[in-house]
């Protein structure tokens, strides 16, 4: 497959949501369900905000003031909001559709990630991952990228797809990097970055002995664990910094999953 296709899959591949009610603020009961197809590349926030408005048009929700917060959850499992939707899918799902519950709630849980989070934190997630890359301080977005950056996880055109990946390139046009900005997704959604040096380590396989790796899960990539980046599992012979340049999200960062050998999905 040309790495141009390869691109354009990444951008626009999606994934079967069911979303249904779970605890809102009133007692009500109310049997709902709302189905999409979100975009990997997407935040939830961004994806499932329909939704949102969906669930509230049908409650007849009343006009608040400070509004009406949301969160998702799988399995009674709080989600992050600031991840993409692929990566969470490929940590924690176990079959298609994937299904998830939004609770309504006049306040946010203490320490709960709010829906508006991601697009604040998105200019800082670049200056890390320019950082990492590069060992120097990032000199900067201009209006115009980000308008391309945000957009890209809210449109599937042909256009849209291009100016993401021109943009990204434009913004990481270097080719002297020192480490590859590469997070590994834990099943508990911990991203952690692993800083590994591009001399260093060459291809996906020297992800296992990453020093930044939680030591419950050293020696079990492979028997136990599968590397996931957007559903495939890359041969460990990929090289890192193929990986970086074709399969980078819109903050610079390659997340990787960390998938349960028992709970991958089946797409036969």
């Amino acid at each position: 497959m040309a790495d141009a296709t390869i691109e354009t899959t990444i951008a626009t591949s999606r994934v079967p949501i069911v979303v249904s009610l779970g605890s809102i603020f009133s007692e009500a009961k109310i049997d709902l369900e709302f189905h999409t197809m979100a975009k990997r590349f997407a935040v939830l926030s961004d994806s499932l905000k329909v939704a949102f408005e969906f669930f509230s048009e049908e409650l007849k929700l009343q006009y608040k003031p400070d509004g009406y917060r949301y969160y998702l959850t799988f399995e009674d499992t709080p989600l992050d909001f600031t991840l993409p939707v692929g990566v969470l899918f490929d940590s924690l799902a176990t079959e298609l559709p994937w299904s998830l519950k939004m609770h309504i709630v006049e306040k946010l849980p203490v320490k709960m990630f709010d829906y508006n989070t991601y697009e604040k934190l998105l200019n800082t997630r670049i200056k890390e991952s320019y950082y990492i890359r590069y060992g120097k301080r990032f000199p900067g977005l201009t209006n115009e990228y980000e308008r391309i950056i945000v957009n890209a996880a809210q449109k599937s055109d042909e256009e849209s797809v291009r100016e993401f990946w021109n943009c990204l390139r434009e913004t990481f046009r270097e080719k002297d990097i020192q480490r590859f900005p590469i997070k590994l997704v834990l099943p508990d959604q911990n991203a952690i970055p692993l800083y590994l040096k591009s001399d260093l380590c060459p291809t996906l396989a020297s992800l296992a002995g990453a020093p930044q790796i939680p030591a419950k899960y050293r020696g079990k990539i492979g028997p136990e664990y599968t590397l996931i980046i957007h559903g495939i599992a890359p041969p460990a012979d990929t090289p890192l910094n193929w990986l970086v340049e074709h399969f980078c999200h819109a903050d610079g960062f390659v997340y990787i999953a960390l998938a349960a050998n028992g709970k991958l999905v089946s797409t036969d």
